[in-house]
């Protein structure tokens, strides 16, 4: 098979792999963490709820990117065992800080904006257009087909 065709099958098996396993796995996790933080977090006052969402989820984002490059020249991948535990402390502070975060932008815009067509019109052109403006519309993308792996060796950086 010429390389060009291998290149083609490895891409759509890729992304047939992603759509099929690793998007639904994903989903499901934001949604189970998602909705036990609906549970959990004040649970008698939506709007407050989304609030300390959003504050736990910028709060343990802000931390952990700010350590992220402490913790890269203290632990390296060479040192498998401290590496592996480290990094993927790191990855599920990262999910449910992520998580958090989410839940409450996305509350908090359907508390004050509402869910309605009109609502969701006007968001999503206001919020594109600052996007665009930001030159940020790639952040948009998500799973399925842009996907980090937990093995990065850049993992620290």
């Amino acid at each position: 098979m010429p390389p060009e065709n291998k290149e083609k099958c490895f891409r759509t098996i890729d992304a047939i792999f992603s759509c099929l396993i690793v998007l639904p796995v994903s989903i499901s996790y934001w949604s189970g963490t998602w909705k036990l933080l609906d549970h959990y977090i004040i649970n008698s006052s939506e709007t407050l709820s989304s609030w300390v969402s959003l504050g736990i989820g910028s709060a343990l984002g802000i931390a952990a990117y700010l350590i992220l490059p402490i913790i890269g020249q203290c632990v390296t991948p060479s040192w498998k065992a401290s590496h592996v535990i480290i990094s993927r402390l790191l990855i599920y502070i990262m999910c449910f800080a992520i998580t958090n975060f989410w839940r409450g932008i996305w509350n908090l815009t359907n508390l004050w904006l509402g869910t309605d067509m009109k609502a969701s019109a006007i968001t999503v052109v206001v919020v594109l257009f600052i996007l665009i403006l930001l030159k940020s519309v790639s952040s948009c993308t998500a799973s399925p087909f842009f996907i980090t792996l937990d093995h990065r060796e850049d993992f620290y950086k």
